[in-house]
Formats: C-alpha cells, sequence, structure tokens
C-alpha cells in the first residue's frame, strides 16, 4: 500500500525538536528583554538629568539651593510650558524617578527605585 503522510515518530521527533528550540529562546528572550528595559530606564534618566541642567542654567538655579528635589516638584518645573520634557518619563519596570544634587561635585544625578537600575547625569548613565 502506497500511503502518505508522517508517523506518529516523525510527529514526535518534530515536536521534541520545537520544544528544544522553544527552550532556548525563551530565557534569552527574557534577559533581552529585561536589559532592554534597564537600557530605557537610564536614557529616561539622562534625558531627566539634562532637562534639569538645562532648567538650572536658564533659571539660575543654585545647586545647593535645589537639594532633595522631589519628583512631583520636578516634573512641575521640567514639564508643561516649559518644554525641557513634553511629559514626564515613565519606567518600563514601574519604578519611580527621583533626583539628587552631589555635593562633592555638585552635579545633578537621577535615580530609578527600581533595584539593578543605573543612576544618571546629563554626561550619562553611571
Amino acid at each position: 500500500m502506497n500511503k502518505k503522510g508522517f508517523t506518529l515518530i516523525e510527529i514526535m521527533i518534530v515536536v521534541a525538536i520545537i520544544a528544544l528550540l522553544a527552550a532556548i529562546a525563551i530565557p534569552n528572550f527574557v534577559k533581552y528583554r529585561n536589559r532592554a528595559r534597564i537600557g530605557a530606564c537610564g536614557a529616561n534618566l539622562i534625558q531627566i538629568a539634562r532637562a534639569y541642567e538645562s532648567y538650572m542654567m536658564e533659571n539660575d538655579v543654585e545647586v545647593t539651593s535645589d537639594t532633595g528635589v522631589t519628583a512631583t516638584q520636578l516634573s512641575s518645573r521640567l514639564v508643561g510650558p516649559t518644554n525641557y520634557l513634553k511629559k514626564w518619563p515613565n519606567c518600563a519596570t514601574g519604578g519611580t524617578y527621583s533626583l539628587t544634587i552631589n555635593g562633592t561635585t555638585q552635579v545633578p544625578t537621577s535615580y530609578c527605585s527600581t533595584s539593578g537600575h543605573p543612576s544618571a547625569t546629563a554626561a550619562g548613565t553611571q
């Protein structure tokens, strides 16, 4: 008899190969997705630090007088009619952004509340 089709063994081998490829691909996908989220967070932090430095320069704000600025104060200063930022950025993992002034170098540094995310100055991530 000349029957066309696949045997059960052939189908099981194909399913096993697909499962093996999925077992390799899915953890790598998760790792790269997390790395991309951290990179996006770093870019947001740089954007906030640069906008804040622009705000400080244009409004003659002394660095030492602006220590401990909260995210709410920042967003009201940088977003809206000032156009330093079009909208306040959001962390991809749900963290919140804050900004502090380093007393030694007097450079504004932005931080994310999610652990493992970089901090950033206007010059870049740290």
